[in-house]
């Protein structure tokens, strides 16, 4: 089995999508590590980045770095407000990785948004 098909065994039946960084919710991170290296993939980590955070890194086929994420904070504390994306300028963002509309707006309907931009002095 070639690598490329090792990691698409990870997850059967659904699109690859490559990212820099990829949140699991805490309660499932330890699983995700164990599911990936259940399938011969290299992870470094789980690394604690100091208090809450901690993540585990690991490579794509394609030699491209991946990044697994995770709060083990309490759920209620939620998103941070100041990395919240308004919806014109996720929509942006999106429209650089994807060029059909419709897998943007399924994208940005999934995603955290802020309400409105913030003021500027």
């Amino acid at each position: 089995m070639t690598a490329t098909q090792r990691f698409g065994a990870l997850f059967p039946g659904e699109p690859i999508a490559l990212v820099e960084r990829a949140d699991a919710m805490a309660d499932r991170f330890d699983a995700l590590i164990e599911r990936v290296r259940s399938h011969g993939v290299n992870v470094i980590g789980p690394v604690s980045l100091g208090g809450r955070f901690w993540s585990a890194y690991l490579f794509d086929p394609n030699g491209i770095r991946l990044e697994f994420a995770t709060s083990r904070a309490p759920a209620e504390l939620g998103v941070v407000e100041s990395v919240l994306q308004t919806p014109e300028e996720a929509r942006a963002e999106l429209a650089t990785l994807f060029d059909d509309p419709e897998e943007v707006e399924k994208w940005l309907a999934a995603m955290p948004l802020r309400k409105a931009a913030p003021a500027t002095a």
